[in-house]
């Protein structure tokens, strides 16, 4: 699971009746702590220092991000191009 990938800056759309997020919500932790993230709605701040994130969901369609290239393309893209820092 990639770290932008339902972050907080791409979230991921929960669903109908919540589909998305319940089949996620499904998985063993095992799977999440290999990749750094959590189901859990909190991050402990031991988990923060570790560079635990969790996933994060929203019920607005226009703010969901349902793959990477969506990701990409509509938000670390024009960030990454917008950026005069290099």
């Amino acid at each position: 699971m990639q770290n932008y990938v339902c972050s907080e800056l791409c979230p991921c759309p929960v669903g109908a009746e919540n589909a998305n997020k319940l089949l996620w919500e499904s998985y063993d932790d095992a799977i999440f702590t290999e990749w750094k993230r959590t189901k859990a709605s909190t991050v402990s701040e031991a988990e923060k220092t570790a560079g635990v994130t969790k996933l994060w969901w929203t019920e607005d369609e226009t703010k969901a991000y349902g793959t990477w290239r969506d990701c990409y393309n509509k938000v670390l893209k024009p960030r990454a191009d917008a950026d005069t820092s290099n």
